[in-house]
């Protein structure tokens, strides 16, 4: 699945008026205007500074969607499931990292309400088959914000590891 983005380091202006173009930017020694991301399963996405991420996409139904890695140099390294059912793939790409971020869009007893989503307990199985230190239960509907508490409880039941829930605009520090 091709994607875009910018490089990690700004092009600066040259001789020419503005940025260099994708054709001029090797000739100035700039890195290219844009560069084609390899989204495949366990393909290195991108380096950016102290930074690797690497994707695999996931099971979205009709929507193409991937998880994210990003591993640091030095540090912990954490994984992103985005919105997915439960996956091998994201169990895969979390393998060896302390923190998976995982969707749990609904308790288990409305698995399958709508769309390609995962549960709370299914987040905590693919977290304990991970091998990950803590789980973060992240984009879950709005029906069941009054039942957070139970929800980190279901994946609790699968995961024996630590259990957050995602609050807006909390940092979660590595």
């Amino acid at each position: 699945m091709p994607a875009f983005g910018h490089p990690s380091e700004e092009i600066r202006p040259g001789p020419c008026s503005g940025n260099p173009g994708q054709e001029e930017a090797p000739r100035l020694g700039a890195p290219p205007v844009h560069q084609a991301l390899d989204l495949a399963e366990g393909a290195r996405a991108l380096a950016l500074g102290p930074l690797t991420v690497a994707t695999s996409p996931v099971e979205h139904g009709a929507m193409p969607n991937v998880a994210v890695r990003v591993d640091p140099h030095r540090g912990r390294s954490v994984v992103y499931s985005s919105d997915t059912r439960p996956s091998e793939a994201v169990v895969r790409l979390a393998r060896g990292a302390d923190t998976l971020i995982h969707e749990a869009t609904f308790p288990a007893r409305d698995r399958g309400r709508f769309g390609t989503h995962s549960t709370a307990e299914e987040a905590g199985e693919v977290a304990a088959r991970a091998g990950v230190r803590r789980l973060i239960l992240a984009h879950i509907e709005a029906d069941y914000h009054d039942e957070v508490d139970a929800l980190a409880a279901e994946a609790r039941t699968r995961f024996g590891g630590e259990v957050e829930i995602a609050r807006e605009l909390v940092p979660y520090p590595l």
